[in-house]
């Protein structure tokens, strides 16, 4: 919700949420170094600082977040801006939740098949 109102109130048009601030340079992505400083700056009048928050924290919960939300990831890779899946597994963490969830729905999954296996079976085996 917070990212749908400042797309609307933005002063801006750009390809880029978040764009660099000074209106002399191009249509550029800010610098990681602004968010870094800026980032640090809100850390420490929330008096969050020292916590172990860092933009790149944020790129780890965003990448679980959405992996443990069921996204697929490929998905998830594409969005990251990775190239390979394996960079993109450094930073997700599956929950045990998740774990057991997709066990459980493929050992669904696999129930299912074998029972329809066994019908058809039964039946051919009625026809011999």
């Amino acid at each position: 919700a917070a990212l749908s109102a400042w797309l609307i109130i933005r002063e801006y048009t750009s390809e880029y949420c978040f764009r660099a601030l000074h209106k002399s340079e191009d249509d550029k992505p800010i610098a990681t170094g602004t968010i870094r400083h800026r980032m640090q700056k809100l850390l420490a009048q929330s008096r969050l600082q020292g916590r172990g928050y860092s933009p790149h924290s944020l790129r780890h919960t965003f990448a679980t977040e959405l992996l443990n939300g069921g996204i697929h990831l490929h998905v998830l890779k594409d969005l990251m801006g990775h190239t390979t899946l394996s960079q993109t597994l450094m930073y997700a963490q599956l929950s045990n939740q998740t774990i057991r969830d997709s066990y459980y729905k493929a050992m669904e999954n696999i129930e299912k098949q074998r029972a329809l296996y066994k019908e058809v079976a039964d039946e051919l085996s009625g026809r011999i």
